[in-house]
């Protein structure tokens, strides 16, 4: 049962660092350069230094698992540097637990991968797929299995005593599944915003007066960068044929043509794509390869001449660049001329004014920059935010409007039912508004044309057939609905699909509990990371 539980924990390990590290670039720290530069070493977690060589090590193994799980394009969907750091972090608490994986479960595992499953499987065989598909001893490559497991008995161990009754199923089956048609009239505020004066300027003055936290402005900080980008090195990457044909010759699993259906089990020798249907490929892969190693070079020669104390325009120039600097910008805002790039953030908050980055890399340049000024959060007085203020004074009062227009035709619709004996449909078309219906509403709160309106959806829930609710605020307005009716959950269905939800509802307990688990283990952890040196 334990091996059996393991195997289950190896399909989702991936999936579950993946979700571990959706915050990383908030969380990894990126330090100065000058202190953080340290030969050998790849960074820090728990107050000690992690040795290169392993952290190398970690990441074959990080890039094994991806393999393994997403195939020849796992790269598009896992950062493994990221992964690598997590499961550092990971394999010193299943330390700390006492965890362990014996040669026996080690042994059993590897024999149930697919790749190993061959009924002629001999010692040579073995080590021959191992240094051909992962380029790595079989010692390293069990170390990293090994260490794999150690990750899901240490998931599998925290999470051991969550549980779900069924009632808990029941509920869940029943958001997911019990449907409600319902019909709506919306007040957008949008269509009274002309209604609001906008030259009222006492009043706009009074709304900054009462709200003025609304419009602090943020820490704000600007940088002097020096941009690396790939692309620069496009003409310098030169990649011969020889070398195409040597990757093509050294990875030629990867280019293997998958076996037609019903011809597993016979003894055909594989088949490959040809070289020339794949060299472009091969190209394109190789020549991206080269132009991030001629950046990274350059990159590192430019580090080692800011050492000296030069400025970084001197240090630009002789390597035919230009250094620049930004104006003004916040935690929230793209940096101008560079985007949104999470680790270029937090090296410009996290570093002192003068001090140098390491270098930061994002998926089309590389960086190294040094906060030249920072600015202190601070409110503005009303003259430097009158437009802002002028807009979201005018946003309220329409808001306001919208509701009181809604509480009205709310009560004339009610009226025109009442007396008129209307249905709801003509009542609110006679007051000139357009219906609009929906017949697949489920409690999950998401709405065609409101988006994720959860107080709509609990509001039409609560209602009886035919009932019309009171106004509803939603993102894109007030509405008021008539409930039709609710479709209820079929009970013969639920009694087959019970067991299925109770292993949906168990996955996302856990996962819940793993990332609050796992945010305090990061926080101790207290990773510091020198990019320089990896």
């Amino acid at each position: 049962m334990i091996f059996k539980n393991l195997r289950k924990h190896m399909k989702t390990i991936m999936w579950l660092i993946a979700i571990f590290i959706v915050p990383a670039f908030v969380i990894w720290n990126i330090g100065s350069a000058v202190s953080n530069r340290r030969s050998g070493y790849a960074g820090e977690i728990f107050n000690k230094k992690v040795a290169l060589k392993d952290f190398t090590i970690e990441k074959q193994a990080a890039r094994n698992d991806a393999w393994m799980q997403y195939g020849d394009n796992f790269a598009q969907s896992v950062d493994l540097e990221e992964q690598t750091w997590t499961r550092l972090i990971l394999l010193i608490e299943a330390k700390k637990n006492n965890i362990s994986v014996s040669n026996k479960e080690l042994l059993d595992y590897i024999k149930s991968l697919p790749l190993f499953q061959y009924a002629q499987m001999s010692p040579q065989n073995y080590a021959m797929i191992i240094s051909r598909l992962f380029q790595q001893s079989t010692v390293d490559f069990e170390r990293g299995i090994q260490h794999s497991l150690l990750i899901a008995k240490l998931m599998q161990e925290v999470t051991d005593k969550i549980s779900a009754g069924d009632e808990e199923i029941r509920e869940a089956y029943i958001k997911d599944k019990e449907q409600a048609s319902a019909s709506y009239i919306l007040v957008n505020p949008a269509e009274l915003l002309d209604a609001v004066a906008a030259d009222n300027v006492e009043d706009i003055k009074a709304y900054y007066e009462n709200n003025k936290e609304q419009f602090k402005k943020p820490e704000r900080v600007s940088v002097e960068y020096i941009e690396i980008k790939f692309e620069h090195f496009k003409d310098s990457a030169k990649i011969s044929d020889e070398r195409l044909q040597d990757y093509y010759e050294k990875n030629k699993t990867q280019f293997k043509i998958p076996e037609a259906e019903g011809a597993e089990g016979r003894n055909s020798a594989p088949q490959y794509k040809e070289f020339a249907e794949v060299k472009n490929g091969i190209h394109d892969k190789l020549l991206e390869k080269e132009m991030n190693n001629l950046a990274s070079e350059t990159a590192r020669q430019i580090m080692n001449n800011l050492y000296t104390e030069r400025t970084f325009s001197e240090v630009a120039a002789e390597f035919g660049l230009t250094a620049k600097k930004t104006a003004p910008f916040s935690m929230l805002e793209e940096i101008p001329e560079v985007g949104l790039s999470f680790p270029f953030l937090k090296a410009a908050f996290s570093l002192k004014t003068g001090e140098i980055s390491e270098i930061i890399k994002t998926p089309t340049a590389l960086y190294i920059l040094k906060p030249i000024k920072k600015f202190e959060p601070y409110v503005p007085e009303f003259e430097e935010v009158k437009d802002a203020a002028k807009e979201k004074y005018r946003s309220v009062q329409a808001e306001s409007l919208a509701r009181n227009k809604a509480e009205e035709l709310r009560s004339e619709i009610i009226s025109l039912m009442e007396k008129d004996n209307l249905t709801f449909k003509d009542a609110a078309e006679k007051t000139g508004r357009r219906i609009k219906t929906v017949t697949d509403l489920t409690r999950s709160g998401y709405v065609n044309e409101l988006g994720f309106a959860q107080e709509f959806t609990n509001a039409v829930f609560s209602l009886k057939p035919q009932e019309v609710s009171s106004v509803i605020s939603t993102p894109r307005g007030f509405c008021i609905a008539q409930l039709e009716k609710i479709t209820p959950v079929d009970e013969e269905k639920f009694k087959t699909e019970k067991e299925q939800y109770r292993e949906k509802i168990l996955v996302f307990k856990k996962n819940r509990f793993l990332n609050v688990w796992f945010s305090k283990i990061k926080e101790e952890a207290n990773p510091k990371i020198y990019p320089q040196n990896i």
